[in-house]
């Protein structure tokens, strides 16, 4: 695999359902691919989504009704061997489903330096509210444009991608169907924007932010971005 992947898991259809609370579940499946590593503890450079297929809720649970898929960003090679030796070593068993197949996606083409991209799951943005406690920061607040995109570039320095500095994230504000969720991972809840992004800058940061996820978390299922028309089973 080249550098800066997403590849697409398909899964069977999981015969009892799928809980609310399921994507700790997936993170915890992606930790175990890769096995003893640092990625857990540091800035999540890499990105899990949700899944996606038809589905309905029935008995507070999903139920999908037909085959599922799961995308995951992955910046570096060693992420990527790892994630792939662990599909093929470690027995899976989630959910029911069964690993149907896996592919690498193309990367839409960045080259006009400004893209839209879709909240595959909820966006995560927290700042200090003193005694060091943190705050959510939702799309509707004044500011959330400036820490969406300090973030973002924060992300691309690190992993040492030129023309970081030139990168701008924005909510999209004229979507009507923006709202907020929250998601409870270890009894902890965190609520995040879901509300697509419009982003400028080099064709490299963009490939980068598709990657690896906007906002906070990315490693824990928050922040995964589509690319709208980029065959995202929606």
């Amino acid at each position: 695999m080249g550098v800066m992947v997403k590849i697409r898991i398909y899964f069977s259809i999981p015969p009892e359902g799928v809980p609310f609370n399921y994507p700790h579940s997936l993170s915890g499946l992606f930790h175990r691919w890769v096995g003893e590593n640092n990625y857990h503890d540091s800035q999540s450079y890499y990105s899990l989504g949700w899944l996606k297929g038809e589905s309905f809720i029935r008995a507070n649970k999903i139920w999908f009704q037909n085959e599922v898929s799961w995308d995951i960003g992955l910046p570096t090679v060693e992420l990527q061997e790892s994630v792939t030796s662990g599909i093929e070593k470690e027995r899976f068993h989630l959910f029911g489903m069964d690993i149907l197949k896996k592919e690498i996606l193309d990367s839409p083409d960045f080259s006009n330096g400004r893209c839209r991209f879709i909240a595959n799951s909820p966006i995560l943005l927290r700042k200090s509210a003193g005694s060091g406690s943190r705050r959510h920061v939702l799309y509707s607040e004044p500011g959330s444009d400036d820490l969406l995109t300090s973030v973002g570039r924060k992300k691309a320095k690190r992993l040492g991608i030129p023309g970081a500095e030139n990168l701008r994230l924005t909510f999209d504000r004229n979507y009507s169907k923006a709202k907020t969720r929250l998601v409870t991972i270890k009894k902890v809840k965190l609520r995040g924007s879901v509300c697509p992004i419009l982003a400028e800058g080099p064709p490299a940061i963009l490939k980068s932010v598709w990657v690896t996820g906007a906002g906070e978390l990315t490693g824990s299922a928050f922040g995964a971005l589509d690319f709208l028309g980029h065959n995202n089973n929606q």
